[in-house]
């Protein structure tokens, strides 16, 4: 009976050493879940950013069989825009002004965050173009930074 006394006695617990390592396990574990999560949005709006990219280069090349050639630009544009939101008949225009069957009903803005990722449209000519746009972690063998896409693909 002496010794099941002395058990009884003794304090039921964790030490504050103990306390501090489960603190610090959980702290750690939350970072690299915040961390990984982080990167799974980056790489779904780089997804997203490539897809957009094609409806875009679908839709221009379905102007050029039309047009015979690709809607002028001879500065950049920022796609996706109020004033540039519909490519129809006339080139990049306001929905209101796309007109019936257009080769884009809306032209996609790129995913933000960052901030410098629009799409930027040019063609001096009409004989090509080039939509510049930036990727943030590199997907589908690209790496991240500024992309360029033209009738010849990205690069």
């Amino acid at each position: 009976m002496g010794e099941w006394l002395k058990t009884m006695n003794k304090q039921k617990g964790f030490t504050l050493v103990e306390l501090l390592v489960v603190i610090a396990v959980i702290g750690l574990l939350a970072v690299l879940a915040v961390a990984s999560l982080n990167s799974g949005h980056k790489k779904e709006r780089d997804s997203r950013r490539l897809d957009q990219v094609s409806q875009i280069k679908a839709g221009l090349e379905m102007y050029f069989q039309k047009n015979n050639a690709y809607p002028l630009a001879t500065e950049a544009i920022v796609l996706g825009q109020e004033s540039y939101a519909c490519l129809g008949q006339k080139g990049f225009t306001t929905v209101a002004a796309c007109g019936e069957k257009p080769y884009l009903d809306l032209v996609p803005a790129a995913p933000t965050p960052p901030s410098d990722s629009a799409y930027y449209y040019g063609s001096s000519d009409g004989s090509s173009y080039s939509v510049g746009f930036n990727l943030e972690t590199g997907l589908n063998n690209l790496n991240s930074g500024a992309h360029v896409l033209s009738p010849e693909g990205i690069q």
